[in-house]
């Protein structure tokens, strides 16, 4: 009877995490937080310690607020994926919840916190061999170093993110990246 109940919970969860999945890619966010608190509510009662299942689930959570403009509560969700995430030894999982706290970090306007964050995910997606979520980073990099007053550094980071974005044909984001050096450039922000 109880793996029975355990079964069934699992289920639930699986079910409202799509419909909380399903939920965000129509915009409709806050019905989506509540699949997913269902969710989590669920996951509760099955007492199963998956971490992998959890570390999903607080991802799309932090997600949900993110769209719901609420960086403070994303935070927190992703830094318990992330801590879930290293606990399974996951290094891309980690580097993608690393990416999202930086995200909510520079949200809420602490660009040193966020670019340590994104720091740590560029390390680990390079670990991981995976180049384009690298690429991402180093213009978030950019982006936070440029926040920061770091204009030589942003401007590395951002000719990183150009060669990486040229190299796998994505026009259009290697071209952003460029427009953001011209600018830090332009601007005579450039110091030693």
């Amino acid at each position: 009877m109880v793996k029975n109940n355990k079964s069934k919970y699992l289920d639930k969860v699986s079910i409202m995490n799509r419909a909380g999945g399903k939920l965000m890619s129509r915009g409709r966010f806050a019905e989506a937080l509540s699949c997913f608190y269902k969710a989590l509510d669920f996951y509760g009662k099955c007492g199963q310690d998956n971490k992998q299942s959890l570390a999903a689930l607080s991802n799309n959570i932090g997600h949900a607020y993110v769209s719901l403009q609420k960086p403070e509560k994303a935070l927190l969700f992703f830094s318990r994926a992330a801590e879930l995430r290293e606990a399974l030894g996951d290094t891309e999982g980690l580097a993608w919840q690393h990416a999202n706290v930086g995200s909510a970090l520079r949200d809420l306007g602490d660009f040193r916190e966020a670019a340590r964050h994104y720091l740590e995910a560029l390390m680990l997606f390079e670990s991981a061999g995976a180049s384009a979520p690298a690429c991402d980073q180093h213009a978030n990099l950019g982006y936070a170093l440029a926040m920061l007053g770091d204009t030589v550094r942003a401007i590395g980071h951002y000719e990183a993110a150009v060669s990486g974005y040229s190299a796998s044909d994505d026009r259009d984001r290697a071209e952003a990246c460029k427009r953001n050096i011209a600018a830090l450039r332009g601007a005579g922000q450039e110091k030693d």
